[in-house]
């Protein structure tokens, strides 16, 4: 395999394993264990949802690579860097779930969901699709967390809001996985 699909596909595989630290942690530090932990026991599982974020947007801003000019994929790195920087110590700060929302919706639509619509355009990249039902997917799992709806107590938004939030997830391998796990210039080139 090219480095440069082995790197588009590292990132993809961290951003599996750091959401999955994400959900480990927050399912029982943040959720099981909250009454011995308090709020500080839900910092590690918003901080590795935004890390895990942000190894996809790195993932897609190398699948640029040969669409866009290197000095303009040099500035996006360090967009990606400087926003997850800036989102984990904002967590730190208001220690509020919100961040962690503002940050998916951040990452989601203004840097993923726009360069992939980018790469859709140039190159009809078969994996482009998948990102943008992930979008949809997220703001699913958004409006049901707000709404409040639930089936009951052991059945709330927050727990409904997961299945969206899961289909998201696994939308957002597909994508790299439809896409080749390479750069949207060399798509089918070996």
């Amino acid at each position: 395999m090219p480095f440069r699909r082995q790197r588009i596909a590292f990132l993809t595989i961290f951003f599996l394993v750091f959401m999955g630290l994400a959900t480990a942690f927050g399912g029982l530090m943040g959720h099981g264990f909250l009454h011995k932990t308090g709020m500080a026991g839900k910092l590690p599982g918003w901080i590795f949802g935004v890390i895990s974020l942000a190894f996809y947007e790195r993932g897609v801003i190398y699948r640029l690579e040969g669409l866009v000019p290197q000095k303009q994929l040099s500035r996006l790195l360090v967009i990606n860097l400087t926003g997850v920087t800036a989102f984990v110590l904002m967590i730190f700060y208001f220690r509020h779930f919100m961040v962690s929302q503002y940050h998916a919706m951040y990452s989601l639509l203004l840097l993923i969901g726009t360069m992939e619509f980018y790469i859709y355009r140039k190159t009809r990249n078969p994996g482009s699709p998948y990102v943008f039902y992930a979008i949809l997917m997220a703001a699913l799992a958004g409006a049901v967390h707000l709404s409040g709806l639930g089936l009951g107590v052991w059945c709330q938004a927050n727990d409904i809001s997961h299945i969206p939030m899961a289909a998201c997830i696994w939308l957002l391998y597909l994508a790299m996985e439809k896409g080749g796990f390479e750069s949207a210039s060399t798509a089918g080139t070996f």
